[in-house]
């Protein structure tokens, strides 16, 4: 934490910001934190941020917190995610050479990873919004959401969708027994084997 008396944060951050390459301090973001700021948001050309933190409980007195913003909240675990401390009573440079060397290595490696992640999820909600499409489709019903998000409805009686994955969709059958054998059947010639279980 500082004493926002004693920084001048913004005009620290603008300065700091001033000798990272590529970095500069987004001032509208940081003055909606706070006026007089608390903490400075800086930003790249990728869109990737940066914020130097002098909150109480963000880290020891007179020092900032510097840490990373990603993607996604669930796109980097917690433990990936790189912090430092820099005294907020050293020269911008010093501070920006600190952030240079200890922080941006790792918190560049963790965005790219979290980044990554990111549109591995999105590709696979995608894949699960195309199979509830298909399968409504396929059984004449429609893809709603009733607050807990879409799901495949069907009036078929004995038919109910319980989860739909990007990989497999789970589904519960209940039908008179010539139909159930005739099921049986095509599944047990089209479908892999376990043989372990058999």
């Amino acid at each position: 934490m500082i004493d926002e008396t004693k920084v001048d944060l913004l005009g620290l951050g603008e300065a700091v910001a001033g000798h990272l390459e590529g970095w500069t301090l987004d001032r509208e973001a940081t003055l909606k934190w706070h006026t007089p700021p608390m903490a400075v948001v800086l930003v790249d050309g990728d869109g990737r941020e940066i914020r130097l933190d002098g909150r109480p409980g963000m880290g020891p007195r007179d020092k900032l917190h510097v840490f990373g913003i990603y993607p996604t909240a669930r796109g980097c675990m917690e433990e990936e995610r790189p912090s430092i401390n820099v005294s907020a009573t050293r020269e911008p440079e010093a501070i920006a050479r600190d952030i240079k060397r200890r922080f941006l290595p790792d918190y560049l490696t963790a965005h790219a990873e979290s980044a990554r992640r990111d549109v591995a999820e999105n590709e696979r909600k995608a894949r699960v919004a195309h199979n509830q499409k298909r399968l409504a489709v396929a059984l004449g019903g429609r893809v709603g959401d009733n607050g807990r998000g879409p799901e495949v409805w069907t009036s078929i009686p004995g038919v109910y969708v319980k989860y739909v994955q990007d990989t497999s969709i789970c589904m519960e059958l209940r039908l008179a027994p010539d139909l159930a054998v005739e099921l049986a059947d095509w599944v047990h010639e089209h479908c892999p084997k376990d043989e372990d279980a058999a």
